[in-house]
């Protein structure tokens, strides 16, 4: 859909244009040599390496041979290596190019801690392949421990009104400057997310900048529960206004909710009449709006795939016939089947929340790239581009996050668009689960444990388990059934007489919980020593995640989505021993967050004669914790890993 956003914002440059030089280009990056490396502090010296200076420019300015506007993206940067394991990371430098006539400048140059020089320019650039994509860069050389790596390249790059930059790097950043320089009466806008900077806008010379300057960025290092790729230092951008055109502020979430109204409505007479055959072969129509959804939903993801490169113009008789698409195309067939079919639904558009966060206060369209439906009589969501979800089930990406809502009106006779910004739910634990029923009992020689299981999930637990099974045959789906059921319990393990049932994603079992039942055989679990034998009664719960921390807890908690696990074991204790140990499996660690329930890990037991029954709870029904109950959320999860290592004895 990007593409014809793009013929639209082409439209809007075409306002008084000012002949001018580019301004990254007069600035005295690394034109004038300096063969001094930097002094570091005893921190800096601890890192792999440094990224002392960066510098962002982008530029829109007149083309001298078209007269018309044209981007331009300016990178200078400035590493020191301080380990021989860091120099394969910054001895090449990739030019973001697929022609070098896009290039309008260049220079790399390396410094060794003798103050030697080397340069490289335009000629040094060699064109290798990975992945099946094929890259332009330059290797620096003569880098050594102790060297510094700096260069700068200017390039001519595809026009945008919408843009983000990432700051945050692997290594510590001394400096970042980010600047957007622009004609006057092109007014942008832009802020920055996760860090502090100082601000610096200005006018002159009829240019427009907006600069941001931060200082000291330290690395966002990995840790578990946490979405890191939307915690990192970054920077939107987007066109506001044009006042060679007015003082109307231009692509606000209205224009928006028209833009995409008017794509996912585009179709022709054709689309319109196969789009009916299909409504009528396949008998959607006069039922339910519930049941015409599913319908709908049942025969695009049975008879259409999801291919990203497809054309993104592709109208519904194009893609009934081809049986592909990409998902802006995907989206739109489903509009029209909707509309055809008289659901009332909206169009939400949106983005991944585990890559950056929805901001309704700064209008960019840079937050609209993920499709979804909502539908307001049954408060249901459905996605339409992930095969293994259906209807009423909220995909993760889109939980908890806020999207933009299109909704269809009709004013007399002419239909268009509302568009809101608005919050769409975290699903809840109580739906979010995976549960274990299981009966123990051992042989009279006590070589073994017997265990009869019946393990229950059900939400974001069952979805994507119930679509790999639906898609597979039988043999795949043994083989998934063998490595769910492996992954629980030690490798000796034996499984028999294992079922798994409601996974038809077509059916009503759609919204049934997807269970597996078998009979488990396995010697691990029990261990003897003189008189004695030890139960590992804590296998049965499989392994957990533990968390430890090298280093102070930076980032809040994310743990994706609200879920709970209850465990109900009944254990037929050997006769003639009796069992010790039974106080270790009582414990509750759990703690409250703005007096709810937060997060809990509580287990208990009874015994009746020769019978033992314990149950587990373990609770998470706050996705998003803030780093101050860090500590409280480290012994919860802690909690369930000391359970699995817990032994009874009988003697």
């Amino acid at each position: 859909m990007k593409n014809n956003f793009l013929t639209l914002t082409l439209l809007l440059f075409c306002g008084q244009l000012f002949a001018q030089d580019l301004h990254f280009q007069k600035q005295d990056f690394i034109s004038t040599i300096n063969n001094k490396t930097a002094a570091l502090s005893t921190e800096e010296q601890k890192e792999q390496a440094i990224l002392l200076s960066s510098k962002i420019y982008i530029e829109y300015a007149e083309d001298p041979k078209t007269g018309q506007i044209s981007e331009y993206y300016g990178l200078m940067r400035r590493f020191r290596i301080n380990e021989a394991g860091a120099i394969d990371s910054y001895n090449k430098i990739v030019l973001p190019i697929s022609s070098k006539s896009d290039l309008i400048a260049l220079k790399v140059r390396s410094i060794s801690p003798k103050g030697i020089v080397k340069e490289l320019g335009e000629e040094s650039i060699k064109e290798t392949e990975e992945e099946g994509r094929s890259y332009k860069m330059i290797a620096v050389e003569g880098v050594e421990v102790g060297s510094e790596v700096e260069f700068y390249y200017l390039v001519k790059v595809p026009i945008s009104v919408f843009g983000s930059e990432q700051l945050h790097n692997a290594i510590p950043i001394r400096e970042t400057e980010f600047m957007i320089i622009s004609p006057e009466y092109l007014k942008f806008e832009a802020k920055l997310y996760n860090s502090s900077s100082i601000r610096q806008d200005t006018v002159i010379d009829k240019k427009a900048y907006i600069g941001f300057k931060i200082q000291n960025l330290l690395p966002l290092y990995e840790e578990k529960y946490a979405n890191s790729e939307a915690n990192k230092a970054q920077i939107e951008y987007k066109l506001a206004y044009n006042t060679s055109k007015g003082n109307v502020k231009v692509f606000s979430w209205k224009d928006a909710g028209n833009t995409f109204y008017e794509l996912m409505h585009k179709t022709s007479k054709e689309s319109a009449k196969e789009i009916e055959k299909v409504l009528k072969k396949e008998n959607i129509g006069g039922e339910s709006e519930e049941k015409n959804i599913r319908s709908i939903e049942n025969y695009i993801k049975s008879n259409i795939s999801l291919k990203e490169d497809a054309s993104n113009n592709l109208l519904p008789d194009g893609i009934l016939k081809s049986k592909f698409a990409d998902e802006g195309s995907i989206t739109r067939l489903y509009v029209q089947f909707f509309d055809a079919a008289n659901v009332n639904y909206e169009l939400i558009v949106g983005v991944n929340r585990f890559k950056k966060r929805f901001d309704k206060s700064f209008e960019t369209w840079n937050f609209l790239d993920k499709y979804y439906f909502y539908f307001p009589n049954s408060k249901k969501y459905l996605d339409p581009n992930n095969p293994l979800a259906r209807y009423g089930q909220i995909s993760l990406p889109m939980e908890g996050t806020d999207a933009l809502f299109i909704s269809n009106i009709t004013i007399g006779d002419m239909k268009t668009a509302l568009a809101k910004v608005k919050a769409i739910p975290f699903s809840t634990s109580d739906i979010n689960y995976d549960n274990i029923n299981a009966e123990i009992s051992f042989p009279k020689n006590l070589d073994d444990v017997n265990i009869k299981m019946k393990r229950t999930f059900a939400g974001h637990q069952a979805s994507d388990m119930k679509g790999y099974f639906m898609l597979s045959n039988d043999e795949q789906r043994s083989k998934i059934l063998e490595n769910i059921l492996k992954a629980t319990l030690k490798e000796d393990a034996v499984f028999t007489n294992s079922v798994a049932q409601n996974y038809n994603l077509n059916s009503a079992e759609a919204d049934k919980e997807f269970i597996i039942t078998t009979d488990i055989s396995t010697k691990s679990m029990i261990e003897k020593a003189g008189n004695k034998y030890f139960f590992k009664l804590g296998d049965i719960i499989g392994p957990q995640a533990e968390l430890y921390n090298e280093r102070p807890r930076k980032q809040p908690i994310d743990i994706s989505n609200a879920h709970s696990y209850l465990r109900k074991i009944k254990i037929n204790l050997p006769e003639n021993y009796k069992i010790r140990g039974l106080e270790g499996i009582k414990r509750d660690v759990s703690f409250e967050y703005n007096g709810k329930k937060a997060m809990g890990f509580v287990a208990d037991y009874q015994l009746d004669g020769q019978v033992l029954n314990v149950t587990i709870e373990e609770y998470y029904n706050e996705v998003l914790l803030p780093v101050s109950v860090y500590d409280n959320f480290q012994k919860v999860i802690n909690a369930a890993a000391d359970f699995n290592k817990l032994t009874l004895v009988f003697e």
